[in-house]
């Protein structure tokens, strides 16, 4: 995801200027496309979800103490994650359903299901059979057997 949307970012740049750098330390990389990357790097699948809920707590309740082992942690944020834990697990396995990352290693029945959830279809196809003629430089007679 991370690289599709840099990829993104630096063709959306290089519209806007042709002859930008965007080298990995450039300041277009550092002061534009980085800072938008570290924005959306949140991954709900790997993100710590007691870390991520205190983050959260501490940011809108700026006045109130949420740190790890505290009462108020412990009364809202606990039962947070026991509630929250089994979406993030569904999604992930949602997730890992609709992946193609793994093709190789698929079924002809489980690729042409994951393929149906972008609207493609496979042709069912069979052996190609029939007669083959040969051409040569110079006139020979051989006769092969099928294989």
């Amino acid at each position: 995801m991370k690289d599709i949307t840099s990829e993104f970012l630096e063709g959306l740049l290089r519209n806007y200027d042709p002859d930008i750098d965007l080298s990995s330390g450039g300041p277009a990389w550092t002061e534009v496309i980085q800072p938008i990357l570290d924005r959306l790097d949140l991954d709900p699948v790997e993100t710590d979800f007691s870390t991520f809920a205190l983050t959260l707590l501490q940011d809108r309740y700026s006045d109130l103490d949420f740190n790890e082992g505290d009462a108020l942690a412990e009364a809202v944020a606990k039962p947070m994650q026991l509630l929250v834990r089994p979406l993030l697990d569904q999604l992930a396995i949602t997730l890992r359903m609709q992946s193609l990352d793994n093709w190789q290693q698929m079924s002809d029945d489980e690729l042409d299901s994951r393929l149906s959830n972008f609207f493609h279809s496979r042709a069912a196809g069979d052996y190609a059979s029939g007669p083959v003629r040969l051409y040569y430089r110079n006139p020979t007679t051989e006769n092969e057997a099928a294989v």
